[in-house]
């Protein structure tokens, strides 16, 4: 005996008309957070308005709040303790992700007072000297501080650095910026400001700022978005409180967004995905940018295309990648995905996309995905047999069940819908009926062959089916 299975009908729809439903899958807003902090404890502080909130005491207080930085390979914070007894810097690190965990102490630098301390964006720890002469690197596992080059141009006292988006290092002292060349030599002044004090802490944000803190009491925080140098106040450090410095990570943030719009309509044409890359982070991405797309049951691959990417797909995933490099808070260059849609997609689909590379710190790899609910529509056909085994001379019936798969908001009706099977050569003709019409169709019509013959029956239904509705027409055969 063999088994006879069964097959799904390929229906043949007329008068159809589409209906344009937007959807959209958002990635979430990239999150950089600007840290500060004095002898008595670390703050989280708002870029919006100043306000401080603490989130690590120091017990006992530190000595003297010198320099702070944060690593943005894994959200780490690096900062000093001032003895000016004993004209010692000692390194620690601690976990922002574990609060309660307690801080690593590193070491000694082995120079007295380092005032100043940046990350630069390969992920060097470095500080410089109160005569700010002097530039350093620090060992992140020893503290020890090595020199990297001798600095002129910048006035004696402390301040702060911060590394800009591309790279620049930035340097304040008193109420004056300055650009320095990571390896040391002539400082380039920036700007002078008119501050009510002098600078203690600079950091960048997700918006490319550079903001700084002044050793008022309270703090204030200015900021400006190089290589303007208009400044102004955002704010006011709550609680009365000084700050000893400032930090904030320095890197991309790579995301994704996927888009499209109108629904997609089975075996019907081609329909277009937008899959639109952005930096949300504060430095410039660079390296190579991949998104991956895994097309879910129900789409099928056609293309994918856009300026600077290169494409190709294997099975039901997509890769594109792209050494195109995206600017601060800027979008890349999209990429248009061409998709089919089958049956088996018929309500809805969600398909996500994902971005990875740029130079993304794995502390910002929690928003790099989006995904898009699409509803699929048309005619869905489903076969069914009354039998799965099956012997010569048994008579099988089969049941064709039909639905308008549009959907239910703003869905069109099918109109003038025809179904069409064809009879196996193991199989022959017995009987074909219509079944019960679903009242928005007025008739059926079945074409038959010769019983005992093959060839292909046709069912021909007038009237409109509408959306959700359902109907049915059987074939019989007999198995040769």
């Amino acid at each position: 005996m063999r088994r006879v299975p069964p097959r799904l009908l390929q229906a043949f729809l007329f008068a159809l008309t589409a209906f344009a439903l937007i959807v959209h899958g958002r990635a979430s807003a990239a999150t950089i957070t600007l840290y500060g902090y004095n002898v008595n404890a670390i703050y989280t502080i708002s870029t919006s308005t100043g306000t401080a909130t603490s989130i690590h005491t120091f017990s006992p207080a530190l000595k003297q709040a010198a320099a702070l930085a944060t690593r943005a390979s894994d959200g780490m914070i690096f900062y000093t303790d001032y003895d000016s007894g004993t004209a010692t810097t000692t390194v620690f690190r601690w976990d922002p992700a574990v609060p309660a965990t307690a801080a690593v102490r590193l070491g000694t630098t082995g120079v007295p007072y380092l005032p100043r301390s940046a990350f630069a964006p390969d992920g060097t720890l470095y500080a410089m000297d109160q005569s700010s002469t002097h530039i350093y690197s620090i060992d992140q596992t020893t503290g020890a501080a090595t020199s990297r080059g001798t600095v002129t141009g910048i006035a004696t006292g402390g301040g702060d650095m911060a590394f800009g988006p591309t790279g620049t290092l930035y340097v304040g002292a008193v109420a004056t910026i300055y650009t320095v060349p990571v390896t040391g030599g002539a400082a380039t002044t920036l700007a002078s400001f008119a501050m009510s004090g002098s600078i203690t802490g600079m950091a960048f944000d997700a918006n490319g700022r550079l903001l700084m803190s002044t050793d008022d009491t309270p703090a204030r925080i200015y900021a400006m978005t190089p290589p303007s140098v208009t400044v102004t106040q955002v704010g006011t450090v709550s609680g009365f409180m000084t700050l000893g410095d400032l930090a904030s990570v320095v890197a991309p943030d790579v995301q994704i967004t996927k888009s499209h719009t109108g629904y997609f309509i089975a075996q019907g044409p081609a329909k277009a995905y937008t899959l639109l890359p952005k930096n949300s982070g504060d430095a410039v991405t660079s390296g190579t940018i991949t998104v991956t797309d895994v097309l879910p049951a129900g789409l099928t691959y056609v293309s994918a295309t856009g300026t600077g990417w290169s494409c190709s797909a294997s099975a039901q995933t997509m890769t594109c990648t792209s050494t195109t490099a995206i600017a601060v808070n800027a979008n890349g260059n999209a990429i248009t995905l061409d998709v089919t849609a089958g049956t088996a997609g018929i309500p809805s689909v969600t398909n996500t996309a994902s971005i990875a590379g740029g130079n993304q710190p794995a502390l910002f790899a929690g928003n790099d995905t989006s995904s898009d609910l699409t509803y699929v529509g048309g005619l869905k056909v489903v076969k069914t047999a009354d039998k799965t085994t099956v012997v010569p001379g048994d008579v099988v019936t089969f049941t064709l069940t039909y639905t308008n798969g549009n959907p239910v908001s703003g869905g069109s009706a099918f109109q003038s819908i025809v179904l069409n099977d064809t009879i196996p050569g193991s199989m022959a003709f017995v009987s074909a009926n219509c079944g019960a019409l679903p009242a928005s169709l007025t008739s059926c019509t079945v074409t038959p062959v010769a019983v005992g013959g093959g060839g292909t029956v046709k069912w021909t239904l007038a009237g409109s089916l509408n959306v959700g509705n359902s109907g049915t027409v059987a074939l019989k055969l007999k198995v040769l």
